[in-house]
């Protein structure tokens, strides 16, 4: 019996899942998102790999009819001082026992200074549509100082090469030494050894749609909705929240094709009903409803609206309230992570000691099954660890947060509501637009 007969997977063409929704015209892109008042933004992007930025004209794009707005790094700097450190906390073991040398360069918004690769953006164009910011974005004149490319990693570490990052005085950005025993000595002890220079191709995947970004603010809670093509959610709304100077509480990632929940469309009926009938019969006809209602949020929140506090004082005790929440159910996640992240190592480190029998027992074959078997189980341990428990764990998990502070998110925004006595019909609407629902037969974002 061959391999695939037995397993029914290797060698086998498997039926993708993910496939359905996108074929029936069920999916939902960046460019499939219309908001109310909806503007649309282009990018001016290096045509060069390397160079200084000397100037940048706007003025022919601005005179564009229809372009409501354009900026440049340079001008964008003076606005919003650059970031230009990423902050990457190590761990107090690692910092004091791993000799280490590590600089965390944060890529600029848009770049002010210099460009250090092909299309990084230096200019932007916001207008009407897609089309009229697409083509005010090739009137943007830059003026360039070409610098010296810098595309090989080898040549890249050598003393005379270019530098990407100036204040740095190297291009080498991550160096550190790790090691066990006495490595010269077992390699000289070694009856065999062996040297091997490994390639490994460019490659780039292909996605129907590129990265995009659609974004909403709602100036009556400072808050800002985010809808974004990334697998990376709570990266981005960190580095949104940093940027925009907002508590992440107030930023809300929408992940495209994850759809809305059913817990959603009910709340959202909850709080409307709450509203009709706080219009109906008054606020302090809600102290029975919030002293019998089952969410300790909710319950809360409804406590204080019929205390009469204040509504900006209500949106303040409620986001510290969500903030406390999100935190303490984030506890988890780094711990699976952590988990995920280190089992292949640990799965590698039992695959060595496996290897290093293999090697003390060359002269035996008959000892070599034992040393390579537990080279081969250690290393499946710790892909599977990683990979199918902590991993796996940890993005759902994330998932579940991010879904329960949307929830929650909404609830607030249907507190202070309640507390201004917004009408129920308009409220709905309002917080259907946090789900940013596709266009085929939803109300999301209309």
């Amino acid at each position: 019996m061959d391999l695939q007969s037995r397993t029914g997977y290797i060698g086998t063409s498997m039926p993708r899942k993910e496939d359905r929704r996108l074929l029936l015209g069920q999916g939902q892109y960046i460019a499939d998102l219309t908001l109310p008042g909806m503007l649309h933004a282009a990018f001016v992007r290096s045509n060069v790999p390397h160079a200084r930025i000397k100037s940048v004209d706007l003025s022919r794009a601005a005179a564009v009819p229809g372009v409501r707005f354009v900026m440049s790094g340079i001008e964008l700097a003076k606005e919003l001082p650059p970031e230009l450190e990423r902050v990457h906390p190590l761990s107090r073991v690692w910092r004091e026992t791993i000799p280490h040398k590590i600089f965390q360069p944060r890529e600029p918004v848009l770049a002010w200074d210099k460009v250090r690769h092909v299309g990084e953006a230096v200019a932007v164009v916001v207008a009407d549509t897609p089309y009229l910011a697409e083509d005010a974005a090739e009137l943007v004149e830059v003026d360039y100082d070409l610098l010296p490319p810098v595309v090989d990693p080898e040549a890249a570490m050598r003393p005379d090469s270019p530098l990407l990052h100036d204040r740095y005085g190297t291009n080498t950005l991550v160096e550190f030494s790790i090691a066990k025993g006495d490595t010269d000595q077992a390699f000289a002890r070694a009856p065999r050894t062996l040297k091997r220079r490994i390639y490994h191709h460019r490659y780039g995947a292909v996605p129907m749609e590129c990265r995009g970004v659609a974004a909403a603010y709602d100036s009556r809670a400072d808050a800002v909705t985010i809808w974004s093509s990334t697998q990376v959610v709570h990266r981005v709304r960190g580095e949104a929240a940093l940027i925009l100077g907002l508590p992440e509480a107030r930023v809300r990632l929408e992940e495209n094709f994850v759809k809305a929940k059913a817990d959603y469309q009910k709340t959202i009926a909850e709080l409307t009903e709450l509203c009709q009938f706080a219009r109906k019969n008054g606020i302090m006809a809600l102290e029975a409803k919030a002293k019998a209602h089952h969410d300790p949020f909710t319950r809360k929140g409804l406590t204080l609206v019929v205390d009469g506090i204040d509504p900006a004082m209500l949106l303040s005790i409620m986001e510290t309230e969500l903030e406390s929440f999100e935190e303490h159910s984030k506890i988890p996640i780094p711990v699976l992570e952590s988990a995920g992240a280190y089992a292949p190592t640990i799965g590698i480190i039992g695959a060595v000691l496996g290897l290093i029998h293999v090697m003390e027992n060359l002269d035996d074959p008959s000892k070599l099954g034992s040393g390579i078997a537990v080279a081969f189980v250690a290393t499946i341990y710790g892909l599977v660890i990683a990979n199918v428990i902590c991993l796996p764990l940890g993005s759902k998990l994330k998932q579940r947060v991010t879904a329960m502070v949307h929830e929650k998110n909404m609830i607030l925004q249907g507190l202070v509501a309640l507390q201004n006595g917004e009408n129920p019909h308009f409220l709905g609407q309002r917080l259907r637009a946090f789900l940013a629902e596709s266009s085929h037969g939803k109300e999301g974002a209309h």
